[in-house]
């Protein structure tokens, strides 16, 4: 059986430009292309008290556990949806 990884689709506007800048010093495992961001959770955790998120980072990490407990990670696409029980920010 081929290995399959879930991840949920959230729009970039739930993170500020800030957050994306600087990935490097929280700890998460990403890759990033053109319009997308692909962020693995920690499966273990609670990832705030695994790795250092910022507040935008770690709300949509709460979000996507509570939301699909089984996902492997968020796939941050400028494109993706906007949540209403997340807050978004503007980018320029």
């Amino acid at each position: 059986m081929p290995e399959t990884e879930l991840y949920v689709v959230l729009s970039t506007s739930h993170l500020r430009p800030e957050t994306c800048e600087n990935l490097d010093s929280t700890g998460l495992i990403y890759d990033e292309a053109d319009a997308r961001i692909r962020v693995r959770l920690p499966q273990d955790a609670d990832p705030g008290e695994v790795i250092n998120l910022t507040e935008d980072m770690k709300a949509c990490a709460d979000y996507v556990r509570q939301a699909s407990p089984s996902s492997y990670g968020i796939m941050f696409d400028r494109d993706g949806p906007i949540e209403a029980d997340l807050a978004t920010y503007e980018w320029l």
